[in-house]
């Protein structure tokens, strides 16, 4: 998959294409200043995510960089199944996030698609790849893993300042649980349709 400039892949392809020291070097080499904790995950625990296979990490290559046979990464993200707690919602939210048709009762932890980390590298501009891009790339690979296995429901956390970004994705707050103790970051939900970005070649 690719955009005019950019290459997608997840880790896993590459690791069956490189030696892990090319791995290794690729993911020190990536920078995020805006997100420190982004930054160190890449570079300290992709890999051994993705080896204890908690989830996979997806990685947007430069693409001139890689027809000269360098590892560039202008951006990333991380997709993994994830036990969410939706107790928050009414029953007649519960009903619409998740059908009206289920066999026996199920308790408010349901299994959901989460969206982990999200972000461009230092330097890499929003002309070049831009947010939008990047999740009709994720609607993409979900597509992918919904006909390979189930789920419909995408969940993140995020800080309280990007709720409107993911609000333009058509992700809305979910509300934490009665009991739940206070915290910074802000869960959120969408229920998205994957289709093949218009951006995309194949």
């Amino acid at each position: 998959m690719r955009l005019d400039d950019v290459l997608l892949f997840s880790l896993r392809e590459l690791a069956a294409r490189f030696p892990r020291k090319a791995l290794e070097k690729m993911l020190a080499d990536f920078s995020c200043s805006r997100d420190k904790s982004i930054e160190s995950f890449i570079r300290n625990e992709a890999l051994e995510f993705l080896e204890e296979l908690y989830g996979t990490t997806y990685v947007f290559l430069d693409r001139d960089s890689w027809m000269w046979g360098r590892l560039r990464v202008m951006g990333i993200f991380t997709l993994a199944i994830a036990a969410t707690d939706f107790s928050g919602l009414s029953k007649s939210q519960m009903k619409k996030v998740f059908g009206h048709k289920r066999r026996g009762k199920a308790g408010p932890h349901r299994g959901a698609w989460l969206l982990g980390q999200f972000a461009r590298a230092d330097g890499v501009s929003a002309q070049t790849l831009s947010g939008k891009e990047m999740y009709y790339c994720v609607l993409d690979v979900l597509r992918g893993l919904r006909e390979a296995s189930s789920g419909r429901v995408l969940v993140l956390e995020c800080a309280p300042e990007l709720v409107p970004v993911y609000q333009s994705y058509d992700f809305k707050v979910l509300p934490p649980p009665p009991d739940a103790s206070p915290r910074h970051l802000v869960t959120m939900y969408a229920i998205p349709e994957p289709k093949r970005s218009p951006l995309y070649a194949a």
